[in-house]
């Protein structure tokens, strides 16, 4: 799991790397304070241009334990999330956006009540915001929602139980927040 994990962040680097380059102004590096503060999820996205109104986009995110008492549940999770943002009424990065995204979510779930183990989830979701640009410094609310393709994409046993029976993972997931970031 280790080596999928690292290999997906070299790939991204190579891609940030790419980005770099491309057009001047219009790369950007951004935090989810909602994710952070409120789920525990360190995360960093990168933006990069590929053309005067679309960007590619590189989610790195490691969960911790978010409310382990209020949830009852203790959490070890990674997300890599890559996506396509197509701008249609401004010069990316700035303006309305939506576009697709594929995600890799990797980690373990524990409860006393359940106990869900060695998850390695595939998604498809679509993604819309809108970013305000103040000088270089950026600020976005976006959300987004997907279907989860699969719950076991390396082959390993998902185990989701309870003293009352089975657990059914939901195939649909959301996600929300507020991008705050910096552009050059």
């Amino acid at each position: 799991m280790k080596g999928v994990f690292m290999k997906s962040i070299a790939s991204s680097l190579y891609i940030i790397g790419i980005c770099f380059f491309s057009y001047a102004n219009t790369n950007t590096i951004s935090v989810n304070p909602v994710q952070l503060f409120l789920f525990s999820m360190y995360n960093l996205e990168f933006e990069g241009a590929l053309s005067d109104n679309s960007t590619f986009s590189v989610f790195l995110g490691i969960t911790g334990n978010a409310f382990p008492d209020f949830m009852k549940v203790e959490q070890n999770m990674r997300e890599q999330r890559l996506g396509y943002k197509f701008y249609p009424q401004r010069k990316a990065p700035s303006g309305f956006y939506v576009g697709p995204n594929i995600s890799l979510t990797t980690g373990s779930l524990y409860s006393s009540e359940y106990t869900i183990s060695k998850i390695s989830a595939l998604g498809l979701s679509a993604e819309t915001g809108y970013r305000w640009m103040l000088g270089k410094f950026g600020i976005a609310p976006f959300g987004g929602f997907g279907w989860t393709i699969t719950h076991d994409l390396f082959g390993q046993k998902v185990e989701y139980t309870t003293g009352e029976g089975e657990i059914k993972l939901l195939p649909i997931f959301w996600y929300y927040g507020l991008k705050i970031g910096w552009a050059w």
